[in-house]
């Protein structure tokens, strides 16, 4: 019953899409391999390429740990929301 009154979010697939793209970036920044961050999340790499792309999800424990990892504050990941929402207002 508690589950039903809470609103119901759902992130559309440009936010998505501007969210992983911020994910990639970061990692490349930190000049880091999609091998050298599977190794750190015991992942293989071929799960990091697609979490890269969307394909899977990313967990916040996974989250947590790539970025600090990746030396990047919070806020740059969820700039790629607020980038999105300017680029849509702006369509």
């Amino acid at each position: 019953m508690f589950a039903s009154a809470l609103p119901q979010w759902k992130v559309s697939k440009k936010d998505k899409e501007f969210f992983y793209r911020a994910l990639k970036t970061a990692r490349k920044e930190a000049g880091l391999t999609q091998a050298d961050v599977a190794k750190k999340l015991k992942r293989s790499r071929s799960h990091i390429s697609k979490i890269e792309l969307g394909q899977r999800r990313l967990f916040i424990d996974e989250f947590l740990i790539l970025y600090k990892f990746y030396g990047k504050p919070t806020i740059y990941f969820y700039s790629a929301f607020i980038k999105s929402n300017l680029v849509e207002q702006l369509d």
